[in-house]
């Protein structure tokens, strides 16, 4: 047996900090060095700063008052770095007691994992363990010891899964199981425990032993997927007491959260005003800090997101917070949930927060040469955020994808999507046509990577791609490629993966142009609607017969209750083919459709938007039968389609068409209107969305300022569609024009990209027709042009401006 001074409660304070800390209803008035340890992992060290006198103990005061000290400041990100470093200097101390040593490492392992950098801690965790003979056989070692080592090696489990060294951390959690001590072990340590608990330390000491084998367990079944049965005993064992009172914990969390939102929703003109009063946040650190010490992988990451769920429903827009909130997200690998929040910071800011998380990632991935599928989500929110040089650095690290362990085994393609897709965020203004295009010409000669989503990718990549910037070596490798096999894009061979690439890159490098002759159905009529020119009468008669025969087959089955969706609308395409190529029957069709209550209105919005941009290009006899059918289309069924959102109060599409055409009456407008505007976050962008279709019925004023009001909404979409319609609404003269400009300048100059970006395709539809409008918002539309605008902002306000100077960069009538 091992000599060395255990001292196992300061373990114990980082674990199961509730079986040694102070309970509050018992008077408690002196405290053990470990029960104030036990304090700050609980974090009630500081609401109860006055309470407690913690009674240091001779020669070790000095240790033991280092320790909280550093343990305490870790918490904090002012100062952390400097805390885990003193956390590792009493770590790596061999005149501290083994217990205290593996206290402090395991809180300077969770500072470090803060700081981006669980790969070291991986590091700094092995050395102590090798220090305290994690080498050695753990039969010559006491209970309490083995129990520490334990804790550390299953810390270091957590850190290498963290660090993407799945590998080493399947080897690893092998070794945590080797050094648990025997179920029957007896623990001789003794130690205060809580007033508020009716057991002794050798329970304790047990309780925590069954739960680092819970976590190892877990963890080996997480690395083993479903390859090895390890999964069966995690699923059929029974949770440890001490992942109990965790749980426990994380319920505060979740109860306060429950009761701030039953406040703000039911009590928020009550005057009822709280002090001092604990935070969900408070319960989240609190829950999230145990979880981490403790070395539970599944549950730090679902309280890393709850916490950041918590953090973010509080409402700051501090830069300080939403990036703590992106972090915890990312780190927590919430997928979902961080796609969520980078849209949101993205539309609306702060941007600050997502710049500096991106720089986080570039900073780690570069020094680590890994990258996870969370830090790809970050890159590709923040790619118009970017400098220059970090746009280098996010591109480099981004190809790092492929060779990053996955914990999870990935189809093939499926990384290199996820990559592509990044990496397409960063092509325009990167300056590295050349390398791209020789990457994604080195990657479709990996036949066993293509893959039709991937060869979607790829080929919107290639898109963005100026070819005339790519360099002759690699123009000639695409070049010979292509004619190694050549393709007439009129009579194709077979469609495989690598045939719909070979003929994009005919277009692009070769300036062949897209014929219809390989095209069908839908997709036929969509490219002729779309290109027009000369076409074979003959062609456009069976194309028309076409649609008219799916307009029937999509009808028959929607009023059976059978909706298929995704793809090309079939009435959109039929309408775009009419607008083009004027065709009675097939409008007669199209009216039919629209016309049937019985076909859910999903599948007409697309259409009945694209009838309401071109009023004036509506045939009469078309605008007379909408007329005549409007209580018909307008009662079109709209159904809860179960994996789509609720549908919408009110028909808005319908009313946007009947709108511009004149067929509905003022104050019909305006009560649909309104009732969309009273309702939901959806409901409100087609509020503003469909207002400029309705001005014209009457007097505008009214709808200006809803407008107004909806540019102050809370939710980012309906101000930046308020925006959109404001600028559309200019050309209807009201008193409110001059408060209409001001919001507009207003939203303009917003944090995001949302708002100003909404407000320019609102100034692109009006160049051509009322550019007057355009030109009297030149200065603000040109201070968007600087390098201190989001890149996708500056290339929409420089294509503007060039439009407006004369240019041809925009076509109008485009809807938005």
């Amino acid at each position: 047996m091992s000599n060395l001074a255990v001292n196992i409660e300061w373990l114990v304070a980082t674990v199961a900090p509730w079986t040694i800390s102070p309970h509050p209803n018992f008077g408690v008035k002196t405290i053990t060095p470990a029960a104030k340890l036990a304090l700050i992992t609980e974090y009630r060290d500081l609401r109860e700063l006055d309470r407690y006198t913690v009674e240091l103990i001779g020669e070790s005061s000095a240790w033991q008052e280092a320790l909280l000290v550093a343990a305490r400041d870790s918490l904090f990100s002012d100062g952390l770095q400097d805390a885990v470093d003193r956390l590792w200097v009493t770590s790596e101390d061999q005149n501290v007691p083994v217990g205290a040593r593996a206290a402090a490492a395991l809180y300077a392992s969770v500072g470090l994992a803060d700081l981006e950098r669980p790969d070291r801690a991986a590091e700094r965790l092995l050395a102590i363990c090798k220090s305290l003979g994690v080498e050695g056989d753990p039969r010559e070692h006491s209970p309490e010891y083995r129990l520490c080592i334990a804790l550390l090696l299953q810390q270091r489990v957590v850190r290498l899964e963290e660090a993407s060294e799945y590998r080493a951390a399947r080897e690893e959690v092998d070794k945590v199981i080797l050094w648990m001590p025997a179920p029957s072990a007896i623990y001789g340590a003794k130690f205060p425990v809580s007033q508020g608990i009716s057991w002794g330390p050798a329970r304790i000491q047990k309780d925590i032993a069954e739960s680092v084998k819970v976590h190892a367990l877990a963890s080996k079944s997480t690395f083993e997927q479903f390859s090895g049965s390890t999964w069966m005993k995690v699923v059929k064992g029974r949770a440890s007491w001490i992942d109990e009172r965790m749980s426990r914990t994380a319920a505060d969390r979740d109860r306060l959260v429950v009761r701030d939102a039953f406040e703000k929703t039911y009590e928020s003109t009550s005057g009822t005003r709280y002090l001092m009063r604990e935070d969900p946040s408070d319960r989240g650190y609190a829950a999230l800090l145990v979880a981490e010490l403790s070395g539970h992988s599944g549950r730090m990451k679902e309280c890393r997101e709850s916490l950041a769920k918590a953090l973010i429903l509080e409402g700051s827009n501090d830069v300080d917070d939403v990036a703590e909130v992106i972090r915890l997200l990312r780190q927590g690998r919430a997928r979902k949930s961080l796609q969520s929040v980078l849209k949101w910071v993205r539309d609306q800011g702060p941007t600050r927060a997502l710049k500096r998380d991106a720089e986080k990632v570039l900073q780690r991935s570069l020094a680590t040469g890994k990258i996870t599928e969370t830090d790809l989500s970050v890159l590709d929110s923040a790619a118009d955020f970017l400098s220059h040089e970090d746009l280098q650095r996010a591109i480099k690290v981004t190809f790092m994808y492929p060779d990053t362990e996955q914990v999870s085994i990935r189809a093939e393609w499926a990384v290199f999507d996820k990559m592509w897709k990044t990496l397409s965020r960063f092509i325009i203004d990167s300056g590295q046509d050349d390398q791209f295009a020789a990457a994604i010409f080195e990657c479709i000669q990996q036949a066993q990577v293509l893959n039709e989503p991937l060869v979607g990718t790829l080929m919107r990549a290639m898109e963005l791609i100026q070819w005339q910037n790519v360099s002759v070596e690699a123009t000639a490798a695409w070049a010979e490629w292509i004619n190694s096999n050549p393709i007439e894009l009129a009579h194709p061979a077979v469609q495989d993966d690598s045939h719909l690439i070979r003929r994009k890159a005919q277009q692009l490098l070769m300036e062949a142009k897209e014929e219809v002759g390989h095209l069908s159905g839908l997709e036929r009529a969509a490219f002729l609607a779309d290109h027009g020119g000369t076409v074979d009468a003959e062609l456009l008669a069976t194309v028309r017969s076409e649609l008219i025969t799916m307009l029937e087959v999509e009808g028959a089955s929607a009023r059976n209750g059978a909706i298929s969706l995704g793809g090309y609308s079939t009435s959109n395409v039929a309408v775009a083919f009419a607008f083009r190529f004027g065709d009675d029957s097939l409008w007669a069709a199209i009216c039919k459709f629209l016309q049937d209550p019985d076909i859910d209105g999903v599948l007409k919005d697309a259409a009945l938007d694209r009838i309401a941009n071109r009023p004036q290009t509506v045939p009469d006899g078309v605008r007379k039968s909408l007329r005549d059918g409007w209580g018909s289309l307008f009662a079109s069924r709209r159904e809860d389609l179960h994996f789509d959102a609720a549908p919408l109060p009110v028909f808005a599409s319908a009313i946007r068409m009947a709108g511009a055409l004149g067929i509905i009456s003022q104050t019909e407008a305006l009560e649909n209107v309104l009732f969309l505007a009273s309702s939901t976050d959806t409901s409100r962008v087609q509020a503003a969305r469909s207002i400029p279709y309705v001005l014209s019925l009457g007097d505008p004023t009214w709808g200006h300022a809803l407008l107004l009001q909806l540019a102050k909404d809370s939710n980012p979409e309906v101000r930046a569609e308020a925006g959109h319609a404001l600028v559309l609404a200019l050309s209807h003269i009201s008193g409110l024009a001059e408060t209409a400009r001001k919001a507009i300048v207003e939203l303009m100059s917003k944090d995001g990209i949302r708002a100003p970006l909404r407000v320019l395709h609102a100034f692109q539809r009006l160049q051509s027709d009322q550019p007057e409008i355009v030109r009297s918002f030149m200065v603000e539309i040109q201070s968007l042009t600087s390098e201190a605008s989001p890149r996708v902002v500056r290339r929409a306000a420089e294509l503007l401006t060039r439009a407006a100077n004369g240019g041809s960069d925009l076509q109008a009538g485009k809807p938005g």
